[in-house]
This record gives structure tokens, C-alpha cells and sequence, in this order.
């Protein structure tokens, strides 16, 4: 708003414009949320290439001095066409939280019935009060819809996410893929 920059204003009246510029940008970003949560499950699943997922986020990601490493496969994953949305949110939360992070892996492990896919930092990790409800909507240091979002999207297709990491150990996001979901 440009009424911060106008000099001839009291400071009463620029602490109403910096409170109006900020109500604006919280529906702004609701107005947002609201567009891209009506657009989940509107497409039919397709097949995906984690390796091509990533290599898309971080071109979109100013990742600064983060090293990326990974994905350890070619795994192609049966989602929502939105999972883009939930490895840009995934990298670009390491980029803005993750205090001290060095390094991003992206891992893939696979079970009898289902595969894991870990994007795993080593930053400053997520404290266990926190852990409780980052997927919750609303919950975060910036709009607290990123974690809310990416749950939901997966769900769509019966995937998983949690987070496994420890405090002072880096922050674990574990994607859980049903194995008719991965190939």
C-alpha cells in the first residue's frame, strides 16, 4: 500500500494502513488457499516421476546455499496431479524454516505393501509440541495452509505424509504410497 511511503501521515494513521496492507494480504492468501483447495481431486490420478517432481520444485525454490540430493530412484507415483504442489511445499518449507539446513535428501524406500518416499533435512528439526499440528490448517509460521494442503491433496489418492524427524536433527516428511499407487 502506498499510503506507507505518503511522509505527511501521523503514525496512527500509517499503523492503520500497515494493519489494512496486512488484512489484505491474509485474504489475499485465503482467497488463494480457497482456489487451489477446490481444484484438489478435480483431474483424475495420472502417474508421476518423483525425479522429474523434484527437479521441477527446485527449479522454483531459490534454495540459496542448500545442497539437493536425490531422488534415489525412478519411482513414479499414481496421485493427484497437485503432488507438484506437495514437493515444491515440502522443499521450499526446508529453504524457509529449517534454521541451519545445509542439505535436502529425498529417499525412497520400499515395503511389502507400501513405499516410503523421506525428504529429510538436516536443520534445526521440528519440536514435539509442533509435530502435534503442523498438518492442521491454519497452524505455522506463515499462512498455515502448505502442510494442511499437501495432506489433503495425497489423500486423494490414499496417500500418507507424517513427519518422523527430530528436534535438532532435521525435519523427516515421510510419504506413505500404497503399492498399486507406486511403480
Amino acid at each position: 500500500i502506498a499510503l506507507l511511503e505518503i511522509g505527511d501521515l501521523t503514525s496512527n494513521q500509517k499503523e492503520h494502513a500497515r494493519k489494512l496492507k496486512n488484512s489484505l494480504e491474509m485474504l489475499n492468501r485465503q482467497v488463494e488457499f480457497t482456489r487451489m483447495y477446490q481444484e484438489i481431486g478435480t483431474e483424475p490420478p495420472r502417474w508421476q516421476s518423483l525425479t522429474e517432481l523434484v527437479a521441477k520444485a527446485v527449479s522454483n525454490v531459490e534454495l540459496g546455499n542448500i545442497k539437493m540430493i536425490g531422488p534415489d530412484s525412478d519411482l513414479e507415483i499414481r496421485a493427484d496431479p497437485m503432488l507438484e504442489k506437495v514437493v515444491y511445499n515440502l522443499i521450499e518449507n526446508v529453504v524457509r524454516h529449517a534454521e541451519g539446513a545445509g542439505m535436502i535428501t529425498v529417499s525412497v524406500h520400499e515395503g511389502a505393501a507400501e513405499t516410503m518416499v523421506a525428504f529429510q533435512d538436516d536443520g534445526s528439526g521440528i519440536d514435539d509440541l509442533d509435530r502435534q499440528h503442523i498438518f492442521e490448517r491454519g497452524y505455522g509460521k506463515h499462512t498455515g495452509f502448505g502442510l494442511f494442503m499437501s495432506r489433503e491433496i495425497l489423500h486423494m489418492t490414499d496417500l500418507e505424509i507424517r513427519e518422523n524427524g527430530q528436534p535438532g536433527g532435521g525435519a523427516r516428511f515421510e510419504i506413505m504410497v500404497p503399492n498399486g499407487n507406486a511403480r
